[in-house]
């Protein structure tokens, strides 16, 4: 299911009710989200901030509402591909840090490389190639053509460094460095 976040300016007196239906949903073990009521359960994360800006008060409230595994009639509160897809897309995620970690670290040495004017590892850029297309195909759809724009401008970029055309590489470098910024500017 998709997130859902409500931003209004309400009275204190509408605030107040609000609160009082979480309240009560949360004793009564149901949550109506996006117009199905969801089983809740456990241990509840529990966040909350405060601070005075100017002439008010913030104050932000974060739960973390982990669902029942069955609902009040025995059902499964959330079908079970869900949970599996969740923790395989978890496990997805870390190893995608890690890959990213790794591309980070190579695409350092490569332009460390070029600027000293001497040729990249062939290991390290067979290497490097793989990373990048492991990592596309884990990227979320709306920046993958980004993600592969950038990858073949830092593959550009090695393989002039490879042919001895170091002026090339560079150009290749700041391209892609910029590319690299404008889609965290686009999609963080």
């Amino acid at each position: 299911m998709a997130s859902k976040k409500v931003h209004t300016s309400l009275s204190v007196a509408n605030v107040a009710d609000e609160l009082e239906q979480i309240a009560a949903d949360l004793r009564s073990g149901s949550f109506a989200f996006s117009g199905v009521d969801l089983s809740v359960g456990g241990e509840v994360d529990f966040k909350k901030k405060q601070r005075l800006e100017g002439g008010s008060i913030k104050y932000e409230i974060s739960l973390r509402i982990p669902l029942s595994s069955e609902d009040s009639n025995g059902n499964a509160a959330m079908p079970a591909e869900t949970q599996t897809k969740k923790k395989a897309k978890k496990q997805r995620t870390n190893q995608d840090k890690q890959l990213k970690k790794k591309i980070a670290a190579q695409w350092k040495t490569l332009v460390n490389d070029i600027n000293d004017k001497s040729a990249p590892d062939q290991a390290l850029l067979a290497e490097f190639k793989n990373n990048c297309e492991q990592y596309r195909q884990g990227a979320p759809a709306q920046w993958e053509p980004f993600w592969k724009k950038c990858a073949a401008t830092m593959a550009q970029a090695a393989a002039h460094a490879v042919n001895g055309d170091f002026i090339q590489a560079k150009e290749c470098v700041e391209q892609a460095q910029q590319q690299k910024k404008a889609g965290h500017k686009k999609f963080k």
